[in-house]
């Protein structure tokens, strides 16, 4: 039996996932690294962390399975998207990865935003003209201090030195691609200065103009289903594989899930619950919105990004269950499970925001934190917890009603997917939120590594193209909308609106 090795490197850790030729999951390994905060809002990571994880993690999934190594057909990674690794002539690292959690950036992006809303309407700078969506959206401030563009011109402008002796930059992706094969490319999905699309194009030779970040930084543009190269002698021995294995483009985290949870095609929607989370829609390229992530020369995927949900999550839980999460390890989720499936919709009143790294425009600011709203003496910890739960749907529940006011399309059924989407109360509760069918596939704490298997199976003429792939994946789970739930959910979701809006100036004053 030949097998594809799929990596999904996350904030926290990398994972490993060996699957046979359907992207049937044989087994994983998970090797962890650090996180480091230097200073409020910074969030900074080591490149050779990432590389010592996967080749730790690899070596660990061949034992574990008794795999053979002379039998993985190829290699590909999802990853963290716009990370900024910057290389220097000798190819070495002259700073930690600035992560994509990173917010360090507010002032760059309050300059960015000014000239973004009074240049982008100057066909002469831009080479095309904006569709009206994109002017729409230009309309009001897009960029915060935790986008990529904002914290390139944040390096240029506060690391001078450094940027002085930067040959190249890479993000998380490319950088492991270059540790496997020696050869620089960075995947379409994850490139943010280069895109086959010449309007998108347009938009990035304009902001990394008006930030005074040189072009020719950035690796060359690939795609995720392209042969980068085979694994060289050194890396070979670094990761227990054989010389010369085929390493393919990979993708990002978000396209690799949207791959892993069945979505392929226009109107295919799904929800992520990890430690961060998204919720997403597959949209064509030429409808023209700004807040997406590529996933193919036709297609791009629409973003509604959360900062913070298996973060907050475990925040709460080591808060309110504090003597389970130390003594019971894993099982703690079971004893969570079981309090809140007693607790009503609603929390009984409680209100909670699951913001505690910020959140994302357009609907709030780097400046929003955590809170819990309307608690009384009758409350338990459960509320708690469970009113941070319903936070993230209420979250979803608005980006759901912005797709469908940005698409006028109508969205019956979703797939959730990520380490979250194994609670059955959680997955329930979000099917009540958002009035309608939620779908969990098998093994959805690996969607990430199934879509990126994919990307080496399309690559190897295997499965046809991503539309095939949506065909293989199984749906496991399905929860349909209870409508006295639903009554409720509405009633909270309302009071949560107002809530998301009118926190921002005492989060601020407080900061």
């Amino acid at each position: 039996m030949k097998c594809v090795l799929a990596y999904d490197l996350g904030t926290s850790a990398v994972k490993a996932v060996l699957t046979d030729s359907d992207g049937t999951v044989i087994g994983f390994a998970t090797e962890t690294y650090p996180l480091y905060n230097p200073r409020e809002f910074w969030a900074e990571q080591e490149p050779e962390d990432y590389w010592n994880a996967v080749c730790a993690s690899t070596k660990r999934v061949l034992a574990e399975t008794k795999t053979d190594p002379s039998i993985v057909m190829g290699v590909a990674f999802c990853s963290q998207w716009k990370g900024i690794i910057p290389l220097d002539n000798d190819n070495k690292v002259l700073h930690r990865s600035i992560i994509w959690l990173d917010a360090r950036a507010d002032k760059e992006a309050v300059k960015l935003n000014r000239v973004l809303q009074i240049n982008y309407f100057k066909e002469k700078l831009l080479g095309f003209r904006p569709s009206s969506k994109l002017n729409a959206t230009l309309g009001r401030n897009i960029l915060c201090g935790a986008d990529y563009w904002p914290k390139l011109m944040w390096y240029r402008n506060n690391l001078p030195d450094l940027y002085a002796k930067t040959k190249v930059i890479l993000e998380c992706n490319s950088y492991v691609k270059w540790r496997a094969t020696g050869k620089m490319a960075v995947d379409m999905t994850n490139h943010f200065t280069k895109s086959f699309s010449s309007s998108t194009q347009g938009l990035y030779n304009m902001i990394l103009k008006l930030a005074k970040v040189d072009p020719e930084l950035f690796p060359k543009i690939i795609l995720p289903t392209d042969l980068v190269g085979g694994i060289t002698k050194k890396s070979s021995e670094e990761l227990g594989l054989p010389e010369e294995t085929p390493v393919f483009g990979g993708c990002g985290d978000i396209p690799a899930i949207a791959v892993g949870s069945g979505c392929g095609e226009p109107g295919d929607t799904h929800a992520y619950l990890g430690s961060s989370g998204w919720f997403s829609s597959v949209v064509r390229c030429k409808e023209g919105f700004l807040s997406t992530s590529p996933f193919g020369k036709e297609y791009d995927l629409l973003m509604f990004g959360f900062q913070a949900i298996g973060l907050a999550f475990d925040w709460a839980i080591r808060q309110f269950y504090t003597a389970e999460y130390k003594t019971s390890g894993a099982d703690v989720y079971d004893i969570v499970e079981r309090e809140c499936a007693s607790i009503t919709p609603g929390s009984d009143g409680v209100l909670a925001t699951h913001w505690m790294y910020g959140e994302r425009p357009p609907f709030f600011s780097d400046r929003a934190r955590g809170a819990f709203v309307n608690v009384n003496n009758t409350h338990t910890r459960a509320h708690m917890v469970n009113a941070v739960m319903e936070s993230v749907c209420y979250s979803m529940r608005l980006s759901l009603d912005a797709l469908r006011r940005g698409t006028r399309r109508e969205v019956k059924v979703i797939r959730a997917v990520g380490g979250c989407a194994v609670s059955n109360h959680w997955m329930q509760m979000l099917a009540d939120a958002l009035g309608i069918i939620v779908e969990v596939p098998r093994d959805p704490r690996h969607a990430g590594a199934v879509g990126t298997a994919y990307c080496v199976l399309i690559g190897l003429g295997i499965c046809g193209d991503f539309n095939e792939a949506k065909s293989r994946i199984k749906i496991e789970k399905q929860y349909k909308p209870r409508a006295e739930a639903v009554q409720a959910h509405e009633k909270a979701c309302a009071a949560y609106k107002k809530l998301y809006r009118s926190l921002e100036d005492v989060c601020g004053a407080l900061r």
